[in-house]
């Protein structure tokens, strides 16, 4: 259920130190403020291209972002998936670094407010001295 950036997610980052990641959603991606910067987002997988070197993921405000993987994926993604990753220069797209997979069948799921998430993410956004996230 979860890579931790090898193999299919790419990037291993051991030996980094702790790297501040933002949570957006695909609005705050495609204004271009997060461009190069480290970002994590949660959201639908809606369609991975038949080679597995990308994938489409349905934002939590409902915008569509190209996901794109260093290694093609080794494992079906279906259902929600936290993306990892630097965030690109143009259009929607986050160069992936690791995902967390959580599928259609984890518990959490069945009860996951994608709406409600995706307010957080806008108040993070409004006030981020008060949400500070860090990867690791």
């Amino acid at each position: 259920m979860n890579n931790n950036g090898m193999g299919a997610g790419g990037g291993d980052r051991s030996g980094v130190g702790p790297v501040a990641v933002a949570r957006i959603n695909g609005q705050m991606l495609e204004s271009g403020s997060y461009a190069r910067m480290h970002v994590s987002m949660i959201g639908k997988v809606e369609k991975v291209s038949p080679d597995g070197r990308f994938f489409r993921l349905l934002a939590p405000d409902n915008k569509t972002v190209v996901v794109r993987m260093k290694e093609p994926l080794t494992e079906a993604l279906d259902g929600i998936v936290e993306v990892e990753g630097v965030a690109g220069t143009k259009n929607a797209e986050i160069d992936c670094h690791q995902y967390t997979l959580f599928g259609t069948n984890h518990p959490a799921m069945n009860k996951f407010d994608m709406a409600a998430f995706n307010e957080a993410i806008q108040m993070s956004g409004q006030y981020p001295q008060l949400y500070e996230t860090s990867g690791g």
